[in-house]
């Protein structure tokens, strides 16, 4: 009898102890993947208030009147400034960079367009007596504001997706969900 209880027990403690380290890797991916979908929500969430203020210098910008075009163009100068801000404030999930360095990409290329095309177009656009040509170079402008942004948003959701991948979590619209929900 004795003999057995010094076979089990050792078998038992074997037993519990590793039950517990796959309780605490399942708690700690759990974290992890907690983690990534909250950091990937806050990204997104600053990626959405620029895009907010982009939407609001279009706007004003297709309804072909210069008027308010520059104060639409600076509020989306302040915007980029402040979410960049937050994005380098707020510390890196896991050390991994990738993702954050993307969306500071892509707010970099908002931030360009701001300083170029923004600029022309409403210089263009607030001439009293607009022409066909300067509603052509309106244009060429606007679509050379859509390649560049196209290509950077790209980037961006290509870097959202590994990182999706890398946490087991899935990617949807934007969103980090995990598998199952």
């Amino acid at each position: 009898m004795k003999n057995l209880i010094r076979i089990v027990a050792p078998l038992i403690i074997l037993v519990s102890l590793f039950g517990v380290q796959q309780t605490t890797f399942a708690q700690e991916s759990q974290d992890l993947s907690d983690g990534a979908i909250e950091y990937n929500q806050f990204l997104s969430e600053q990626w959405l208030e620029v895009t907010s203020a982009l939407g609001k210098f279009t706007t004003q910008m297709t309804s072909g009147k210069g008027n308010d075009l520059e104060l639409h163009r600076d509020a989306l100068l302040q915007q980029i400034d402040e979410s960049s801000s937050a994005i380098n404030e707020k510390k890196v999930f896991d050390s991994n960079y990738q993702l954050r360095a993307a969306m500071l990409q892509l707010l970099e290329s908002y931030r360009g367009m701001a300083q170029n095309e923004m600029v022309e177009i409403s210089t263009l656009l607030k001439k009293d007596n607009i022409h066909d040509r300067e509603r052509t170079r309106c244009q060429e402008l606007t679509n050379q504001m859509n390649m560049t942004k196209t290509t950077f948003e790209r980037g961006f959701v290509d870097v959202q997706r590994q990182f999706a991948e890398n946490y087991g979590l899935l990617f949807f619209g934007g969103s980090l969900v995990k598998d199952g929900q």
